[in-house]
């Protein structure tokens, strides 16, 4: 199975797709040894997890694509765009820098290989899926994400407050951005911070739909915009709440682990 995106120039090609547990899955077989995992993070080679990054962007940017040609509103059309930004973005670290994880990669034990590949050799699977014990082996607490590839680990709720208030201050107005809070589960609630409002965006450790986005004044128009990853990413301006509201909604999902149910959401 062949999956493209012309607009970036890439082109990836999976060797099997399974279904599972009503989720569809990604599965890349390798020829030869695993690296030695004292020496390569996680034992993937840098190429392995550069394509793995690749393959899960272009699906998910495929699927909004097709969303964006059935946006009946301009406001429905900047959702798209803010979720397509914040899948773009949160794989373009893992496709430059060697050293990245891809959330979700694990290698499985060798297993016979399909028909095309040849008899004797071994094989390493890389399964896409995201699950709970696999992030919290791979994160040992809550992380607070920004401007691409700064991040700080957070251990209470007072080192939460005092980053996003140092992050306010730095990036006032015209300069907003999201932060990206990320659960030992790898859910995660992006927040605007250097505004008088503010917006949340939820997505789930898979990665895959439905994505939340916070509502505010639903009869609102026109657009705002947040850098995320050193891009801008505009959300419509239904989506804007008060800061202090969404900042306690951040509380909540740190204490909690779960979306608040004191704002409104909507799903993208």
């Amino acid at each position: 199975m062949t999956v493209s995106r012309e607009s970036e120039g890439v082109i990836a090609k999976l060797d099997l797709v399974e279904a599972r547990d009503g989720s569809v899955q990604p599965v890349d077989y390798k020829r030869g040894s695993a690296p030695d995992r004292q020496r390569v993070p996680g034992g993937v080679w840098p190429a392995d997890r550069v394509q793995v990054a690749a393959q899960r962007a272009l699906g998910q940017l495929k699927r909004l694509a097709r969303e964006a040609e059935r946006a009946a509103s301009i406001e429905s059309l900047l959702g798209v765009e803010g979720s397509a930004a914040h899948v773009y973005f949160q794989a373009f670290p893992a496709m430059l820098t060697e050293a990245a994880a891809v959330d979700g990669l694990r290698v499985r034990a060798p297993e016979p290989p399909p028909a095309k590949a040849q008899g004797g050799e071994s094989c390493r699977r890389k399964d896409l899926r995201r699950s709970t014990r696999s992030a919290k082996e791979a994160m040992s607490g809550w992380t607070i994400r920004w401007d691409g590839d700064r991040s700080a680990a957070v251990r209470d709720l007072a080192e939460l407050d005092a980053t996003l208030d140092r992050l306010a201050s730095d990036h006032p107005g015209d300069q907003a951005i999201l932060a990206e809070v990320v659960a030992p589960s790898e859910d995660s609630l992006s927040v605007g911070l250097g505004r008088e409002e503010s917006v949340l965006s939820f997505v789930s450790a898979s990665g895959d739909p439905p994505y939340y986005t916070s509502l505010g004044d639903p009869a609102a128009e026109g657009g705002v915009s947040f850098s995320f990853s050193r891009a801008w990413s505009e959300f419509p301006r239904r989506s804007l709440i008060p800061s202090t509201a969404a900042r306690e909604a951040v509380r909540q999902f740190f204490t909690t682990g779960s979306r608040t149910d004191a704002v409104r959401w909507v799903e993208d």
